[in-house]
């Protein structure tokens, strides 16, 4: 059981605080409404992660797709550079190199 003199300390000791709670109420208000603010973005973020993540796999297939058709150029590119340099062989043409001389 407290003492009479704990009991008069603490009564001391909230009268002594009020002021200063007083004092930090408009900070505590303005910390709470930066908290909801936060939450919201928080959330809109949340929002914004998941679309990220839905779109993921149809970047990766598009990805795909691209490379399939670059090699697809590419092997018919170098198809029809070994058939051309074949014609200008047999006609006697000269060849170009296959990278420009610098």
């Amino acid at each position: 059981m407290p003492s009479d003199t704990s009991q008069i300390l603490r009564k001391i000791i909230k009268e002594e605080l009020k002021p200063i709670h007083e004092e930090l109420k408009p900070i505590r208000e303005a910390l709470d409404q930066h908290t909801k603010i936060l939450d919201q973005h928080t959330k809109q973020l949340g929002r914004l992660e998941d679309r990220v993540d839905a779109t993921a796999g149809d970047v990766e297939q598009l990805l795909m797709d691209v490379k399939g058709l670059k090699d697809g150029v590419g092997f018919w590119h170098d198809r029809d550079k070994r058939e051309i340099d074949e014609i200008k062989t047999h006609l006697g043409l000269p060849l170009m190199p296959d990278t420009p001389e610098v």
